[in-house]
């Protein structure tokens, strides 16, 4: 109960008085339904007349780091040196477009503002999102809830379990495939789910992230500089000298490689590839991806 409490004053301490205000009326109006829970996460940027949709393992938390250095927050710089998921917090408090009514974040969608949304090959992302919080995380020491959820998973329905730090990559692409979307983690989920059924002026891919940024840069006159945050360091040796084998390896022993974790490909074998291929088939559709 105590701490719950805090939790909530420390939002509050998060939310400035503006948006306290709005969010206020958005919750005595109620005119957003549970079908546009994509549309309110966007999020809208005044000054340079822009609505950025966040999807997970996309970039999203340099992303909106790099959008609160460029507001007017009178708090930023302490902001910015403090954890990530302040940062987070704070963005998603403060500019998501759930901060408005929905006849207001409507307006701003099919208005002038400038849609841009960061994209990234499906196969890549799930293999991102095994190495930073199946491995990296145990590299500091920590076994995230997702481990636990996967490790729970693989008990119940492949077999025993060896426990969290134990979870291979192939473990975890059977709980994604397995898995509806409505119980799926966030971090998993397909990424046209986070766009709604909003189209966009144009789609950043993480694959030439530079270029795409630069475009929208030049486009709005944004001074946006984006910070390295939660990067995983890749050593793309791996892939050329052991291809496949890293697909069935314990999260424990790849959280020893000191080098860096090997290329997204080295995970899949061609099961696995299938697997993910049927998993996100409309939005590698969608975005025009293969494998490779």
């Amino acid at each position: 109960m105590i701490s719950m409490l805090v939790d909530k004053l420390n939002l509050l301490y998060l939310v400035e008085p503006n948006t306290f205000v709005r969010r206020l009326n958005v919750k005595l109006k109620r005119d957003w339904n549970n079908e546009k829970w994509a549309e309110k996460r966007f999020i809208v940027n005044h000054d340079y007349k822009f609505i950025y949709c966040p999807i997970f393992k996309n970039a999203s938390t340099s992303m909106l780091s790099a959008i609160l250095s460029i507001s007017n927050c009178r708090q930023k710089e302490k902001l910015l040196s403090g954890s990530e998921v302040t940062v987070r917090l704070y963005v998603d408090l403060n500019y998501s477009l759930a901060s408005y009514s929905y006849e207001a974040a409507q307006k701003f969608i099919e208005g002038d503002y400038f849609r841009f949304v960061i994209v990234r090959n499906p196969w890549a992302r799930i293999a991102s999102a095994y190495c930073n919080f199946f491995v990296r995380l145990l590299q500091k020491g920590i076994v995230s809830e997702f481990a636990k959820d996967v490790s729970g998973f693989v008990a119940d329905n492949i077999g025993t379990s060896d426990g969290a730090r134990h979870v291979t990559f192939e473990q975890l692409v059977e709980y994604v495939c397995a898995t509806e979307d409505s119980q799926l983690n966030k971090h998993c989920l397909p990424q046209y789910l986070f766009m709604g059924d909003t189209k966009f002026d144009y789609i950043v891919r993480m694959e030439n992230l530079d270029e795409g940024l630069k475009y929208v840069c030049n486009t709005l006159n944004l001074p946006l500089k984006l910070p390295e945050i939660n990067k995983t360091r890749y050593d793309s040796s791996k892939f050329n000298d052991e291809y496949y084998r890293f697909s069935s390896m314990p999260a424990c022993e790849l959280a020893s490689f000191s080098n860096g974790l090997p290329d997204y490909r080295a995970f899949y074998n061609p099961r696995l590839i299938d697997m993910i291929g049927d998993r996100y088939a409309k939005s590698i559709q969608l975005f025009n991806y293969d494998f490779v």
